[in-house]
Parts: C-alpha cells; structure tokens; sequence
C-alpha cells in the first residue's frame, strides 16, 4: 500500500515501511526518520540510504527510488555507484594522503616522505581533482627543482627531491585508480620525458675519517644529545633508527637492542643490535634522564614529534669543526661510512661490515634473501667491540693515566724517608729549595 504523506507521522516507530518499488521508511522517536532504498543483487538484499525524514519529502523520495531503479535495470549497484561518484570528487592532496596513511607510517622516514609533498605540490596542485591532474600539472611542481643543486629542506636538494616526488605520485595514482578508473598513471611518464635530461652525480653523505673517531668521542657533551650521537657512532645505525628508539626495544638482561622492521629501510624483520659495553654505559646515563619517557633521546623541546632531531647533532659538527676529507662538514648519517671504511681498513668481512649497518646488499641475491634466516648476531657483536673499544680507546687511556697519576700521588704521603719526611714532604722541600736557589743565584756577586 501506497503511503500517504500526512499518515507518516503517526506510523509505528522503528519499524520500516514499504511505499512500493523498494522505497521505505524508518521513523525514530522525535518525529525524525530515514527514506530507504531496498533492492537485491545475487539473491542478496540491500539497504541504501535516501535521506532524512521530514528534510526529504515522499515525493523526493519516490524520485530517488526511481532514479535507483533505473540504475539497478543496467546492471548498476547503486550503492557502488553513490561510492565511485563520492571517490571521484577527491583531491590530490586527499590521494596523497590517503595512500602515505595506509602505506607509509611505518616507514623509518614516514614524515618527510609526506612533508616533500606539503612544501612543494600541494600549493600547486593539491586542492585539484586527482582525476582532472595532468601531466602539465606535474611538470609545474618539477621544473624548479629539476636542475636545482640548492638545498630544499630536510638535507635534500632540488634534483633528488624533484625525483623523489616524480616516482611517489605515480604509487599514489596507481592506487587511486583501482577506485576512480578515470585517474591516469601515465602522465607521470609523460611529465619525465617533457623534462630535460640532467647530469647529476650523487653526493654521499660527508663522513668523518675513521682515524679521527677517537677524538672526537672525547670532545662531545655530556647531555642527551650528546649521548645519542655516541650510540650512533658506536652502533652504524641510521639515523632514524636512533631518534626515534624506544626503551621498550631495548633488553639489557639479553644485551640486545631491537629496532623494529619499518624503521630499518629495505630489512623484512627487526633489526638486533648486540649490545656492547660503551652502548651499554651509554643507555644506562641516558637512562638517569629520560627513562621515564617514551623514547630513549627524549626531546622536551620537539613537542610535536618527542625526539631529538638529526639537525641537532649536523649542526654541534658543522659548529665545531669536524669535517670530512674533502673540508666538508661532516654529518650524523656519515659515521656509517666512517665505521665502514675503519672495517674495510682492519680486514674485517665485507658481508659482515655490510651487515652490520643494515645493507640489504649482505643478503645476496633477490634470490639468496628469499631464504635468508640468519642474522649472525654473535660474529656482529665480535665486529662491533672491536670497533667500539677502537672508538672509546683515548678516553680509555686518558681515564688509566689520570688513575696511574692519582695512585702515584696518593703514594706520597705513604711512603716515609728515613728522616721521618714523607715523599711529599721531601718533594716540596726540594722544590721550595730550588726556588731558593734560583732568588739566590739572581742577586749580584759580592766583590
């Protein structure tokens, strides 16, 4: 039976009720309620909203149903097609971001790979349909950065991040095009060859050489900062791995550090760290300071994230003239190179040094990782003392000279001459006597 509009009001609450052609309606208490479209696919029945009560009226609603209807006879799941329609309306920005939350936060770098997108697409191009972008659209962002060498933001310079974004955007049309067919992935393509070639050679970061590591342990500050850039020294981590490290990674009963899989780049699982002696004295200062915290290099000033930042410890380096061999200053992420080329340099295994800073290269072949299980954490553990008591080894000596001379003093008063005199008394006779010597040897000779 047909409703009638001025019956709706008194019909029974929670229950639907038919107008025919699969539209109903569904009152709540209030005098408010829902226009529904029922309808079947497979054998299956389905449920889809048409608006409000009394916002939509009957009539609107039987106008709905029908326009349900129609879509339903070619073959159309109207729901599907309410969905797509909704898809299609989204921007870049929301494609950008839809995709880094649903596969990038894990990532060791998850804020910069979104942040290149912030400071140089989405004022260009972000509040445009993902659908509408075009490969002129593409070429706009790119083409000041494209043969740039100055630097950009977060380490970066134009090229590489110019690059960086080229080949993200494509992973984020690729994935906005199983929803919205009419987005195209390949104007990407055709952005690059509208693009002039570009010579460009890779700058490694700048490394401290291996020979001065030693010297510079000794030199750095005795605050958080000044302990994280310790642990990256003595563990060849990379730099993310330490910022963002959490007490809860670490077993001090195990000695063993495990950093978790997304933030090791290109690793399949955690990454463990064998704990050596000055790591270990390390976290047990820091400890003092932040153990109540979070994560290890807790920073009270970066509010936003709660770690200490890498520009921190580029910034201690550049200031105090540690540089690289060609006068560059040196870097945080380059004490990878550095403990790589002292590794190389004393004869230790390629394979292992490789291993130990988390280069996927260690594990062969695409083939040969597809069966590695192995994470050879005690030939590691071997490698790393060495280099760690290479690293501590001045402030070693310096420690066991300062002991040897406190143990030499203290023997002063214990030793007693046959006069009765201690040493340190016989000591400072002889030198206040030869001070007298000298007043005495300075006054002029009698004639």
């Amino acid at each position: 039976m047909k409703l009638k509009a001025n019956q709706i009001a008194n019909l029974d609450i929670g229950k639907r009720h038919s107008d025919g052609g699969g539209l109903y309606i569904e009152l709540r208490k209030g005098g408010t309620g829902s226009w529904l479209y029922r309808y079947t696919v497979n054998g299956r029945a389905n449920w889809m909203s048409l608006g409000a009560y009394p916002e939509v009226s009957l009539s609107r609603a039987r106008e709905l149903a029908a326009e349900k209807r129609g879509l339903k006879s070619t073959g159309v799941d109207p729901v599907k097609a309410k969905r797509q329609a909704a898809r299609q309306s989204i921007t870049v920005e929301e494609a950008v971001r839809e995709y880094w939350k649903l596969k990038c936060t894990g990532l060791a770098k998850a804020e910069g790979w979104i942040r290149m997108f912030e400071i140089h697409a989405f004022p260009k191009i972000g509040s445009k349909g993902v659908a509408d972008l075009t490969s002129e659209d593409v070429v706009r962002v790119l083409k000041p950065l494209w043969k740039s060498k100055d630097a950009v933001g977060d380490g970066e310079t134009g090229y590489p991040t110019a690059k960086r974004i080229l080949t993200r955007l494509r992973l984020v049309l690729t994935h906005a095009k199983f929803k919205d067919p009419r987005v195209d992935p390949f104007i990407i393509d055709v952005a690059r060859e509208a693009l002039p070639k570009v010579e460009w050679e890779e700058e490694h970061h700048p490394s401290l050489p291996w020979a001065q590591a030693p010297d510079l342990w000794v030199s750095m500050l005795d605050s958080v900062a000044g302990e994280g850039l310790r642990m990256i020294i003595l563990t060849g981590l990379r730099v993310a791995c330490v910022t963002k490290a959490e007490w809860s990674e670490v077993d001090f009963d195990a000695g063993v550090w495990t950093v978790p899989r997304g933030r090791v780049k290109g690793w399949n699982a955690g990454f463990r760290v064998p704990l050596t002696r000055p790591m270990t004295d390390v976290l047990k200062r820091v400890q003092k300071a932040t153990g109540t915290q979070k994560h290890i290099f807790h920073s009270p000033t970066a509010w936003k994230k709660g770690f200490i930042s890498e520009n921190t410890w580029n910034k201690w380096l550049e200031e105090n003239g540690w540089k690289d061999a060609d006068g560059r200053p040196a870097t945080a992420h380059g004490f990878r190179s550095t403990f790589r080329d002292w590794a190389a340099k004393h004869g230790w295994a390629r394979d292992l040094a490789e291993h130990s800073i988390q280069h996927v290269s260690a594990k062969g072949t695409k083939v040969e990782r597809a069966y590695w299980r192995e994470d050879r954490l005690e030939d590691r553990a071997e490698l790393m003392m060495a280099w760690n008591d290479f690293v501590v080894g001045k402030e070693v000596a310096q420690r066991m000279a300062a002991g040897a001379r406190q143990r030499a003093l203290d023997r002063l008063d214990e030793v007693v001459l046959a006069d009765g005199r201690t040493l340190r008394e016989a000591e400072e006779w002889a030198r206040y006597d030869g001070l007298e010597g000298e007043v005495d040897a300075s006054q002029p000779a009698d004639d």
